[in-house]
């Protein structure tokens, strides 16, 4: 494991980052906390390669995320590019790809507590960053006055985006345009309901797979980073 890491930190990542991640050392993989007998003369198990597999891509996965947007934010400060292509913990509005370039709806919460679109002024939200974990990044979604963003029940087809007070965590993808999906659910991504954009519009979770494959861009949504 670590000479594939030395190979994919010298002949991959700098290809892809312009810059090397830390090296990793047996010393790194002991904080990684795999179990069963790990001295130097034990046969190491399939369980075990794939824990420390499953652990050191996460790694690698939040490195690099930590590492594009500090690089991003470093070469032009007075923009915002994490915000476009990688969520790090801070306060963003978000608005669907629908519509027009530079008219889309905003991603809002209403009076009732529930997600819906409304063009014109953008509510702002308390992005926070928590970890790579299983399936990639985890955040939370919250509104300016401390509700989190979450799904009424279970994550499942036409679940409502709600606000509560109790934390729910989402997974929160990378690009310009990126989906939000439970990670209770990880097929169940918020979308503007029916592909519409009039204000109003109910923000619903639906099946990641049917939506991606139709090729809709109800799914996708665009984060501006306000600070």
């Amino acid at each position: 494991m670590i000479k594939l890491m030395d190979y994919d930190n010298k002949y991959t990542c700098i290809l892809d980052y312009g810059a090397l991640r830390t090296a990793v050392t047996k010393e790194f993989i002991a904080t990684l906390g795999i179990g069963g007998d790990t001295g130097d003369q034990a046969p190491c198990t399939k369980e075990q390669l794939m824990v420390m597999c499953s652990k050191l891509l996460c790694w690698a996965e939040d490195y690099n995320l930590r590492w594009y947007a500090a690089d991003a934010k470093a070469k032009d400060p007075g923009k915002s590019y994490e915000g476009l292509f990688c969520i790090v913990s801070g306060t963003y509005s978000i608005q669907t790809a629908l519509g027009e370039e530079g008219k889309h709806p905003y991603l809002n919460i209403n009076t009732a507590g529930q997600g819906e679109l409304r063009s014109g002024t953008p509510q702002n939200f308390n992005i926070t960053y928590l970890q790579t974990e299983g399936r990639g990044r985890c955040y939370t979604i919250q509104t300016m006055d401390g509700k989190y963003l979450a799904l009424d029940g279970m994550a499942v087809n036409g679940s409502r985006l709600i606000t509560r007070s109790e934390p729910y965590r989402w997974y929160i993808s990378n690009g310009s345009m990126a989906y939000i999906a439970s990670m209770e659910n990880g097929d169940q991504c918020i979308n503007a309901s029916g592909q519409k954009k009039e204000d109003g519009t109910p923000i619903i979770a639906w099946n990641l797979s049917s939506t991606y494959d139709t090729g809709n861009m109800n799914y996708k949504f665009i984060f501006e980073f306000a600070k």
